[in-house]
């Protein structure tokens, strides 16, 4: 059996071989493919400089003693930290969610927006809504949500299948069930609301 030298490998190669044969590049769909879809009008993504995200940076003395999470997108393009005091996290189950994940809900935790620092690959990062209020943090390369940025910009929902450290807090609720993907049946005894927890 020949050794292949994993150095040689392009970034993220070695990673993507071991995904049961999903070839990132067979899996975007682009702009113009989308249009073609009845009904359908594809946003424009922002890219986003440096300097954009340096307000959504939080430098290391507002982490205080808390335990600092590692996050990251499914190619590592782009890397985040947030500090593990999250204040809720429940599974989504509305339309947008369920589109910008491509799963049945998205499960997140909410915290303040000033707890989440992007650290690396910040350049390669796309807002989906307004960049100085409500929007979604995309990898223009994977295309995976790391985050959404809420209620005007004071408040950040981490995606957490993206956290690569395991988080203290749990998914408490199902919201907008009313929503929900008919196709999927919620199986455990969580709390559901029609839409947000009230």
């Amino acid at each position: 059996m020949e050794r292949v030298d994993e150095s040689a490998k392009e970034p993220n190669q070695t990673a993507r071989e071991q995904r049961a044969g999903c070839d990132l590049n067979a899996c975007s769909i682009s702009a113009q493919h989308l249009k073609s879809f009845k009904g359908l009008t594809p946003r424009s993504p922002a890219r986003v400089s440096s300097a954009t995200f340096g307000k959504i940076r939080m430098s290391t003395k507002n982490i205080g003693n808390s335990r600092v999470l590692r996050g990251s997108c499914y190619c590592g393009a782009i890397r985040y930290e947030v500090a593990d005091e999250f204040s809720y996290a429940m599974n989504c189950h509305c339309s947008d969610c369920r589109r910008a994940t491509g799963s049945a809900f998205k499960p997140f935790a909410g915290i303040d927006r000033v707890k989440v620092r992007v650290v690396a690959g910040a350049d390669r990062a796309l807002v989906f809504g307004d960049p100085k209020a409500n929007h979604d943090v995309h990898c223009e390369v994977c295309g995976s949500l790391l985050f959404s940025v809420v209620n005007e910009g004071a408040r950040a929902h981490v995606t957490l299948g993206t956290l690569v450290d395991e988080p203290k807090i749990r998914p408490s609720a199902h919201i907008f069930v009313g929503d929900k993907a008919p196709w999927f049946t919620i199986t455990d005894s969580l709390p559901q609301y029609e839409g947000h927890v009230t």
